[in-house]
């Protein structure tokens, strides 16, 4: 796959990530769309290539993970009036990529060539 075709692939995921922030959902179908959205970014680009999606998944999910951990520090030492969501969605980008990781080495190993 080139490097145009996987650029456009982001911009799609890109563009369906902000489109799902529609004020008629409830707030719970919008972070199940986006856990829906990101588990099929994650298996698209693991069936794509492992070593890609295994290497994005971990980048992310690490990346995700400070940021919740930084966000839930400084929110303890003050109040700032962070939405309750916020912390689900990084919650679940955190948990998107660690399932996907988890069933591709279940499923079939992940061969690292």
């Amino acid at each position: 796959m080139p490097k145009q075709d996987l650029v456009k692939f982001y911009y799609v995921y890109t563009t369906l990530k902000h489109s799902l922030t529609l004020k008629t959902l409830p707030q719970f179908a919008k972070v199940g769309q986006l856990f829906l959205l990101e588990t099929i970014f994650y298996f698209a680009i693991f069936l794509w290539h492992e070593f890609l999606g295994l290497l994005l998944a971990t980048i992310f999910g690490c990346l995700s993970t400070a940021l919740l951990m930084i966000s839930w520090i400084v929110e303890r030492i003050e109040k700032s009036k962070v939405p309750h969501w916020y912390y689900l969605v990084m919650l679940i980008s955190i948990l998107s990529p660690l399932l996907v990781t988890i069933f591709f080495t279940v499923l079939g190993g992940i061969s690292i060539n």
